[in-house]
């Protein structure tokens, strides 16, 4: 996903989060992140968090692993399903999140 201040992905092998700036230092940017687990009957909200690029010089990319499920492995509520989501933020500026993605590496 890209924003005109910078881009942001995810890498699904080794559940990495990879944000870059292109006007550092004065944009914050970062990538906001969502897991779901499959509980048997829905998916429900696991974890959250960010991969800021606020200390990187213009270009950089920034990596943050998170050691997610994946999506065919028991969950913490004993069963199998993974998913994960991502957007951008740009400043104050909140991009679109991404579809669901199956955390399936």
């Amino acid at each position: 996903m890209s924003v005109t201040s910078g881009n942001g992905c995810f890498r699904k092998y080794g559940d990495q989060f990879w944000v870059r700036n292109w006007d550092a230092p004065a944009t914050s940017l970062e990538v906001q992140w969502e897991n779901a687990l499959w509980d048997g009957s829905r998916w429900q909200t696991y974890r959250m968090g960010t991969c800021s690029a606020y200390q990187l010089d213009t270009g950089q990319w920034g990596v943050c692993n998170k050691d997610s499920y994946e999506n065919s492995s028991t969950n913490k509520w004993g069963y199998k399903g993974s998913q994960v989501r991502w957007r951008i933020v740009a400043g104050t500026s909140f991009g679109p999140w991404s579809s669901w993605h199956l955390n399936d590496a």
